[in-house]
């Protein structure tokens, strides 16, 4: 795999209603178990419910 380049964006996986909480402000925290180096822009993604 010779031609990967690092044009990516790391992403955070939400149920819902946390996604939608976060994005109209309505909460500004996301706690998680593991701790991350992350810093700076990410997409959020909404995860479907079962």
């Amino acid at each position: 795999m010779k031609n990967i380049t690092k044009d990516f964006i790391y992403a955070l996986s939400l149920d819902q209603p946390w996604g939608h909480m976060i994005v109209h402000r309505q909460m500004n925290v996301e706690s998680r178990r593991w701790e991350t180096k992350r810093r700076g822009t990410i997409a959020l993604h909404a995860a479907a419910k079962k």
